[in-house]
């Protein structure tokens, strides 16, 4: 009899512990269906804020988690966070200097993505013509970026900080980067001799500028007039590169003026027709003016090479191209040639 009772106490706590463990599994399973439809909910709610072109700070950093796209190229998405970066910079960039209220956030929308979307295709492009930046490309570049901050590493962190809101690291990756692969891929491009590109084929010029920038509080008359005394030192034989560096009011200044190599349909139209105008090694005889001001051209080089823009150009309008939600479209009226 009490043999019995041992045996009927053992089975009665088998049972209270199998019940327990069913329990505990139960409960397991309806903590992650629970979590499942946590994560559900939050990734739709996101995809829906994405959709919307939300800028609250949870939508965006869910879609980051959950790697939200907001447009795609050629299959390959530009994500939401990606894009949300790029906006707080250029409107870190705007407000810093003082010109936000010129564009609507459409525009601005539009500058971002229109960037992105060319990323992405420079990207596609390096693919297919196996082109990558290494390491001394890297190091290259960083070397040329700091000295234009007295190779003081600071300088330019502080720098990025306050006009475009990254840190270094960001802007090596998501800035200097892109940059880097898409010289490398419009170099190989323009001394690519495959006959399938020959339509492609233009003619190029290497020229400087001295850009005089119309800024607010002077008139117009007298940038003109700081441009020609520019001017007319370097036809007494002033080092155009150093008065470049001196008086030049854009990110050319620093490389002596130096535009690098450019095609027909690269710059506004004033500036371009009095480049191309010139031959080799001639100074324009006045100061052009454009939309950005006054500039002092001369043509360093001339040569025949293909057009990369213009490649990139149809490579654009022969991409299938979707941007998500309510989020303009900048190259919408590219299809009806607009």
């Amino acid at each position: 009899m009490e043999h019995s009772d041992n045996t009927d106490m053992v089975v009665e706590k088998n049972e209270t512990s199998t019940n327990a463990k069913n329990q505990t599994k139960i409960l397991m399973v309806g903590l992650i269906v629970a979590f499942i439809l946590v994560l559900t909910g939050l990734g739709a709610g996101t995809v829906y804020g994405v959709y919307r072109g939300s800028e609250n700070p949870i939508v965006v950093t869910l879609a980051t988690v959950f790697q939200v796209p907001v447009a795609r190229v050629n299959g390959d998405p530009i994500l939401y966070s990606e894009y949300m970066n790029d906006l707080r910079s250029l409107r870190t960039f705007y407000e810093e200097n003082k010109t936000q209220a010129t564009f609507t956030k459409e525009q601005q929308s539009d500058q971002v993505l229109s960037r992105l979307i060319a990323k992405i295709l420079v990207e596609q492009t390096a693919r297919e013509f196996t082109v990558v930046v290494n390491d001394e490309d890297r190091e290259k570049a960083k070397k040329d970026i700091l000295s234009r901050f007295d190779n003081d590493e600071q300088k330019l962190t502080e720098d990025l900080k306050k006009n475009l809101g990254i840190t270094l690291p960001e802007f090596y990756r998501t800035v200097m980067e892109p940059t880097l692969l898409e010289k490398k891929v419009g170099e190989n491009f323009s001394l690519n001799s495959d006959v399938k590109y020959s339509a492609y084929n233009d003619e190029q010029i290497k020229a400087r500028h001295i850009l005089f920038s119309l800024n607010a509080g002077e008139s117009d008359a007298k940038v003109k007039a700081k441009a020609k005394q520019v001017l007319d030192q370097i036809k007494k034989g002033g080092d155009f590169a150093a008065l470049a560096k001196q008086h030049g009011s854009d990110g050319t200044k620093d490389a002596g003026g130096d535009l690098g190599w450019f095609g027909k349909g690269e710059m506004v139209p004033e500036f371009e027709a009095a480049a191309f105008s010139l031959k080799k090694g001639e100074l324009a005889k006045e100061p052009v003016k454009s939309q950005f001001g006054y500039h002092i051209i001369r043509v360093d080089d001339m040569r025949t090479a293909k057009n990369f823009s213009n490649f990139m150009n149809d490579r654009l309008k022969k991409s299938e191209l979707k941007v998500l939600g309510s989020i303009h479209n900048p190259f919408e009226n590219l299809a009806n040639g607009e």
